[in-house]
């Protein structure tokens, strides 16, 4: 196999980054192409906008599961998943779930806790923490925050 930029082996582990323009992005409902690998004579994992082009392909465990998941759906239609919950707090979900939102900047919830705090108290507990309180089914998130809107003929 040919090397390519960047020291990568194949295609696909270069970074895709999203084709430029704003508005609807599936209007041709997914047929097409809408991503295309970052450019060449930029930096490996910058796009075009000069956002960071992250390649986060889940870890064999978790894709495994992924796999698993999906062919039963497919196999089976009228299948009902009634024991997923105690696959929500393994570690490699969290982990990725993790790296997910990092990669996205999340915003902070309704609980105003953000990315930096968490990171200045630590990811590990963190996460283990919340493994614990999903297994033991002693989580609670908090409230959704209600925003009432104000319309012209009351309601």
């Amino acid at each position: 196999m040919a090397e390519v930029a960047g020291g990568l082996t194949r295609q696909s582990e270069r970074p895709i980054v999203p084709l430029g323009g704003g508005g609807q992005q599936n209007l041709r409902r997914g047929k097409g192409r809408h991503l295309h690998p970052a450019s060449g004579t930029r930096e490996a994992g910058v796009g075009a906008r000069g956002r960071i082009a992250v390649s986060l392909e889940p870890p064999d465990r978790v894709r495994d599961l992924q796999r698993k998941l999906y062919r039963k759906a497919k196999q089976e239609p009228t299948f009902r998943f009634y024991l997923l919950y105690d696959k929500v707090y393994r570690a490699d979900l969290l982990s990725h779930a993790w790296a997910l939102v990092r990669a996205n900047r999340g915003a902070p919830g309704v609980d105003g806790v953000t990315i930096a705090a968490v990171e200045a108290g630590g990811v590990a507990p963190f996460l283990a923490r919340l493994a614990e309180e999903l297994r033991t089914h002693t989580y609670r998130p908090d409230p959704v925050r209600r925003v009432l809107i104000p319309k012209r003929r009351g309601g």
